[in-house]
């Protein structure tokens, strides 16, 4: 889903995607199966499905682990890029203590409020935005402003759905996310906020991009129903990562 939404991006950009596609697709398989290897005591409310698969999966996460450490090691030497295997190591580093106590501190990254809903979507647009401007040689000017702005308000809709989600298990457990602190109501109208945010972004795009908005608008309104109407947990998984695939689908039937 991710490489999905960075490859529209770069589309919208014109930008060449070859070159960072293969270490954002290897980068999320590696961090999300490293992160499912630590059981959240919260999971057990808000995903026992997933908890009930985690011991029959944890040597299929350990494969797909190593599988993708290894090409975030050699797709880049392999592209004349020696320096980034030692900066996606500090990253992976950062990502190990996302749900893990980090020693003698006693906190993890993901008991900081805003660590989930607004730091990790914003340092995944700079990933996917900023990073391939900046490898290109292109200067941020507002076309650019504006992808990541677009990337931006995607990936805090999918983050805040899921933190709307998990909001009966974070609170049992004292973790404190946007959802918690704001509660339902609230939350659920700062997610329709964002995806009118989204929409509009997507219809400001050059070359009519209005399919894109008008496909983005309707995952929207089916997720924002879903999520208030019918909170089951695979249905809301299903559709928040939808909303990351659909402008790449569109684009390819354009």
């Amino acid at each position: 889903m991710i490489s999905a939404l960075g490859w529209t991006a770069c589309l919208f950009l014109q930008l060449p995607w070859v070159p960072s596609a293969p270490l954002w697709f290897a980068g999320y398989l590696f961090v999300y199966n490293l992160d499912r290897l630590y059981l959240d005591p919260a999971d057990r409310l808000n995903t026992p499905l997933r908890v009930r698969w985690a011991n029959k999966l944890r040597l299929w996460r350990l494969i797909l682990i190593l599988s993708s450490g290894c090409a975030l090691v050699l797709f880049p030497l392999a592209t004349h890029r020696p320096w980034l295997p030692i900066a996606l190591g500090c990253l992976v580093v950062l990502c190990f203590f996302y749900s893990r106590p980090i020693p003698w501190l006693g906190f993890r990254l993901k008991d900081l409020s805003s660590f989930k809903s607004v730091f990790l979507p914003f340092f995944v647009a700079c990933i996917l935005v900023i990073w391939p401007c900046w490898e290109s040689g292109r200067s941020l000017g507002p076309l650019e402003w504006m992808v990541f702005c677009w990337c931006f308000c995607a990936l805090t809709i999918n983050s805040l759905v899921f933190d709307y989600r998990d909001i009966g298990g974070d609170r049992r457990y004292g973790i404190r996310t946007i959802a918690t602190q704001l509660g339902r109501a609230r939350t659920l109208w700062l997610l329709v906020g964002l995806a009118a945010m989204l929409i509009a972004l997507s219809a400001l795009m050059p070359l009519r991009r209005f399919a894109v908005a008008i496909a983005l608008g309707a995952v929207s309104m089916a997720l924002l129903s879903f999520v208030k109407w019918r909170p089951h947990p695979l249905g809301i998984s299903l559709l928040a990562d939808a909303l990351l695939l659909v402008p790449a689908l569109v684009e390819l039937v354009r």
